[in-house]
C-alpha cells in the first residue's frame, strides 16, 4: 500500500477581539488530527462560557489546499450541515465535529468560531487544527527500514558510547500515538517509544551483542498507521538490521580513544592557559608593587611636608605671641604717656591746655595706626596659614587618584564600541564610571595606564583587539589573534601620558566588525603618578 507525504501542521490559534478572561476551552483536539482513509475524525472541542455570556452561533470553516468553505454552522442549537458534507458530518459535544468516511480531499485546517456576547462587546473565540490523512503505511515509501547509525554515540544517562539503532521513516510530524518492539538476536523483546525525526530509536551500550535486531509494529497499532483492514493489506509492518559484533566494538574502542587523545589535548591547552594567566598575575603584581612603592614615596614627601607645616606653624605662634606682647607693651607705654600729660597739664596754667590735647590726639592717632597694622599682620599670618592647610589637604587627595576595573559585560563588542565593566574593584576618588567605562580626569598631572585583553574560541576562531583612547586620540593598542580550540590568547599593555582636567579616558573595541574577548580577563588599570600645581 502506497502512503501519501504527512505534513504536519499545527496551527492553535486564540482570537479575542475584547477579553478572554470569561471564556475557557474546555477540550481541545491536539494540534494535529490523524486519520485513515474511509474512517473516521473526531474534534472533540468543548468550552465553557460565563453564565452571564450569551452564545450567538458557532461555525465551522474548513481550508483545503485549493478550497475554503464553510462546514457547518449552530444557531439557536440547530446544526445546519453545509449539503456537501451532510452525508458525513455530525456534532458532538458544545462545539465538537465528526466527519465520517474521511478521503484524501479532507486534509487541511479546520477551525471553529464560537461568537458570544460577554458584557456587551461582541466576541469570536477561535480554535485551529490540521488534519492528516493516510491511505497507506504512514512512512514515506510505505515501508518499513531499520538501520544502525555509522557513527557511536555519546549517551548522557548512561555516561558512555553508544550504538544506536533506528526504524523509520515515519511521517508522523510530532510524538506518534504508537511504539515499535525491537527482538534481539537472542529473541529478547523490548518497547521503544524514542522517537526523533521520523524514527524510533534504540541505543546499545556495550558490549554490544551481534546479530539481527527486528523492529516491528505491533498489531494492536496497525489500525494508528492505516494498514488495520484488507482493503489496505499491507504487510510490511517489520525490518531488520544486522550488527556486526566486531566492528562495533572496533568502533567504540576508537571513539573512546579519540575521546581520551582530545580530552589530554584540552588538558594541555588549559595547562598552558594557566601558566599563561599566572605570567599576567605576576606582572600585575609587579605593578601593583611598584604602585605601592610610588604610594609610599608620595606618602614620605606629605610627611615632610607636613612637618615643615607644623615649624612654619610654630614661628607663626611665636610671631603672634611677640606681636601680643609688643601690643601690651605699647599699651602700657601709651598709658604711662597719657598719665605724665595730665600731671603735666594740671601742674601748668589753662594756656597749655589746648597744646596738652593736641599732642595727645597726636599720641592716639600714632596707637591707632599701630593697632591696625599689628591687626592687618596678623591676618596675614592666618590667611598664609589656611593656604598652607589647605595645599596640605589638596596634595592628600590629588595623591589617593587610582582605579582597577575588571570584568566585561559581554563577551563580543562591535566596531569602535567602548568598552564597559562589571564592577571597579579599586576607585579612589570615584573618577572611573564602570557602567560606561570613562574615567574623567580629576587633575594636571601624569597618569599610567594598564590594560589586559584576552580573546577565546568558545563561538569560533576570534580575535579581541582593544584602542586606549585619550579625547578622541588613540594612545596605544593591544591585540590578540585567532585562537584555535579551546584555547586563550592574551596581552597586556600600558602607557603614561601627561592629561589635563576633564580630559577622557577609556578603551574602545578595535576597527574591525566585530570583536570578541574573554570577559573575566579584560581588566583596566590607572593612576596618577606626579601632579602639576
Amino acid at each position: 500500500m502506497a502512503f501519501s507525504t504527512l505534513i504536519a501542521l499545527a496551527v492553535i490559534c486564540i482570537f479575542a477581539c475584547g477579553t478572554v478572561r470569561s471564556f475557557e476551552w474546555d477540550t481541545v483536539p491536539d494540534p494535529v488530527v490523524y486519520a485513515c482513509a474511509g474512517k473516521t475524525a473526531t474534534f472533540p472541542w468543548s468550552f465553557r462560557p460565563k453564565p452571564d455570556d450569551k452564545l450567538m452561533d458557532i461555525q465551522w470553516v474548513f481550508e483545503g489546499s485549493f478550497v475554503s468553505e464553510l462546514l457547518a454552522s449552530l444557531t439557536r442549537n440547530i446544526f445546519l450541515p453545509n449539503p456537501t458534507f451532510s452525508s458525513r458530518l455530525g456534532h458532538v459535544t458544545p462545539a465538537g465535529l465528526i466527519m465520517r468516511d474521511v478521503t484524501m480531499a479532507d486534509e487541511g485546517n479546520y477551525t471553529v468560531e464560537v461568537n458570544v456576547v460577554e458584557e456587551g462587546p461582541y466576541v469570536t473565540h477561535r480554535h485551529s487544527v490540521y488534519l492528516q490523512v493516510g491511505d497507506k503505511l504512514m512512512t514515506r515509501d510505505g515501508t518499513l527500514k531499520a538501520k544502525q547509525d555509522p557513527v557511536a554515540l555519546w549517551d548522557d544517562t548512561k555516561g558512555q558510547w553508544v550504538i544506536r539503532l533506528t526504524c523509520g521513516f515515519f511521517t508522523f510530524s510530532g510524538q506518534p500515538p504508537i511504539h515499535v518492539d525491537w527482538t534481539t538476536p537472542e529473541g529478547d523483546t523490548t518497547q521503544s517509544k524514542d522517537y526523533s525525526n521520523g524514527h524510533f530509536q534504540l541505543t546499545l551500550p556495550p558490549p554490544v551483542e551481534g546479530g539481527n535486531y527486528t523492529c516491528s509494529i505491533p498489531e494492536q497499532f496497525l489500525p494508528d498507521v492505516c494498514v488495520s483492514d484488507d482493503h489496505h493489506g499491507n504487510t510490511a509492518v517489520a525490518a531488520s538490521v544486522l550488527v556486526d559484533e566486531t566492528k562495533v566494538r572496533l568502533t567504540l574502542l576508537e571513539v573512546g580513544q579519540r575521546v581520551i587523545e582530545e580530552e589530554n589535548r584540552v588538558i594541555k591547552e588549559e595547562n598552558n592557559v594557566i601558566k599563561e594567566e599566572n605570567s599576567v598575575i605576576k606582572e600585575e603584581n609587579n605593578v601593583i608593587k611598584e604602585e605601592n612603592s610610588v604610594i609610599k614615596k608620595e606618602n614620605s614627601v606629605i610627611k615632610e611636608e607636613n612637618g615643615v607645616i607644623k615649624e612654619e606653624n610654630i614661628v607663626i605662634k611665636k610671631e603672634l605671641n611677640d606681636t601680643q606682647t609688643q601690643m601690651a607693651s605699647l599699651t602700657h607705654y601709651v598709658d604711662a604717656q597719657n598719665e605724665h600729660l595730665t600731671q603735666y597739664v594740671d601742674s601748668k596754667d589753662e594756656n597749655m591746655t589746648q597744646y596738652v590735647d593736641a599732642q595727645s590726639d597726636e599720641v592716639m592717632t600714632n596707637v591707632r595706626r599701630l593697632e591696625y597694622k599689628m591687626t592687618e599682620s596678623v591676618e596675614m599670618l592666618e590667611s598664609d596659614l589656611s593656604l598652607l592647610s589647605s595645599s596640605f589637604n589638596e596634595t592628600s587627595k590629588k595623591s589617593r587618584v587610582q582605579f582597577y576595573a575588571l570584568g566585561l559585560p559581554k563577551s563580543c563588542s562591535s566596531a569602535e564600541e567602548a568598552l564597559t565593566f562589571r564592577k571597579a574593584i579599586t576607585n579612589q576618588g570615584e573618577h572611573l564610571n564602570a557602567s560606561t567605562g570613562i574615567f574623567t580626569v580629576p587633575y594636571n598631572g601624569t597618569y599610567a595606564f594598564f590594560v589586559t585583553i584576552g580573546s577565546w574560541n568558545s563561538k569560533g576562531p576570534k580575535s579581541a583587539g582593544a584602542f586606549l583612547v585619550v579625547d578622541k586620540t588613540h594612545i596605544g593598542l593591544g591585540f590578540t589573534g585567532y585562537p584555535q580550540g579551546y584555547h586563550w590568547g592574551m596581552t597586556s599593555f600600558n602607557a603614561v601620558v601627561r592629561l589635563t582636567t576633564n580630559q577622557k579616558v577609556w578603551l574602545k573595541a578595535a576597527s574591525r566588525e566585530t570583536e570578541c574577548f574573554g570577559p573575566d580577563v579584560v581588566s583596566f588599570t590607572g593612576f596618577l603618578l606626579t601632579f602639576d600645581p
